[in-house]
């Protein structure tokens, strides 16, 4: 998974995690997911 700022990371379990305390919000993450699971939401 690819993050500039390294929010993503695979836990424990297997499965990538973001950490909201270095996210950005910028969606390159989104647009870079092969299998489009990511999407981003505003709130």
């Amino acid at each position: 998974f690819f993050c500039p700022e390294g929010a993503i990371s695979i836990g424990e379990d297997g499965y990538p995690e973001v950490d909201e305390n270095y996210c950005k919000g910028c969606g390159i993450c989104a647009e870079e997911c092969p299998v489009k699971c990511i999407s981003m939401v505003m709130t």
